[in-house]
C-alpha cells in the first residue's frame, strides 16, 4: 500500500471510530432519559454491558459490571412471598431460552436498605446477524402504587359485597331480633380493623 492509501484508511478509521462513539453517547442518553430501569445483559455471561441511573435506584443498589444476573443478586422474590422468584420462570432466562420477549408483573425487589418494591419486569433478546442472541434487555418499571390501588380495589370490592348482602338480608327481616343476630353475624365477618 502506497502512502496515501494507507492514510485514507487511517482516516476512514478515525471517522468510524468517532461515529460509533457519537452513537454511543447517544445510547447512553437515551438510556438515563427513560422512566424505566434498564439493563443490557451479555447473553454469555449475564452480567451487565449497560444500565441506566433509573434502574439502580429500582434495584437499590449499583450494578456492577461482575455481577452475575440472578435473583439471588438482586433479591428478586415472588410477589407475596417470602419465596426467591424461580429461575426458570424470570423473564431474562425465558426471553434467553425462547428467544422471544417476556414479561412478569409478579416480581418484587427486596433493596438491602430492608425496603422493597413491585416491578414489572420486560426482558428481550438482541438477535445478531449470525442469528446468535448477543444480549438481553431487561426493563424494570415500579408497579407498587398499582398493586396498591389492586389491593384497595379489592378490598373496596368486598366491602361492597358485603353491604349489599346485609341491605339484601335485612329486607327479608321481619322481627327486630332477627335484625341484631343479622347485624351480629355481619359484624363477626368484618376484619376488626374494618369495624367502625
Amino acid at each position: 500500500l502506497t502512502l496515501a492509501a494507507q492514510a485514507a484508511v487511517a482516516l476512514e478509521n478515525r471517522r468510524l471510530l468517532r461515529a460509533s462513539e457519537t452513537e454511543r453517547e447517544t445510547l447512553s442518553s437515551i438510556l438515563e432519559t427513560l422512566p424505566a430501569g434498564v439493563i443490557v445483559l451479555d447473553a454469555q455471561t449475564l452480567r451487565p454491558l449497560q444500565s441506566n441511573q433509573q434502574a439502580q435506584i429500582l434495584l437499590g443498589q449499583p450494578i456492577e459490571s461482575d455481577m452475575v444476573f440472578n435473583v439471588e443478586t438482586f433479591n428478586l422474590y415472588r410477589t407475596g412471598t417470602e419465596v426467591l422468584y424461580p429461575t426458570a420462570e424470570l423473564p431474562v432466562f425465558r426471553a434467553l431460552n425462547q428467544r422471544s420477549q417476556e414479561f412478569s408483573d409478579d416480581i418484587t425487589a427486596e433493596r438491602p436498605d430492608g425496603t422493597s418494591i413491585d416491578l414489572l419486569l420486560n426482558a428481550a433478546p438482541i438477535i445478531d446477524s449470525d442469528g446468535e442472541i448477543s444480549a438481553i434487555i431487561v426493563a424494570f418499571q415500579d408497579i407498587s402504587t398499582l398493586r396498591s390501588l389492586e389491593n384497595t380495589l379489592q378490598e373496596n370490592l368486598r366491602e361492597t359485597i358485603t353491604l349489599y348482602e346485609t341491605t339484601r338480608a335485612l329486607a327479608e327481616v321481619s322481627e327486630v331480633e332477627e335484625i341484631f343476630d343479622l347485624i351480629l353475624a355481619q359484624l363477626m365477618l368484618q376484619e376488626s380493623d374494618d369495624i367502625y
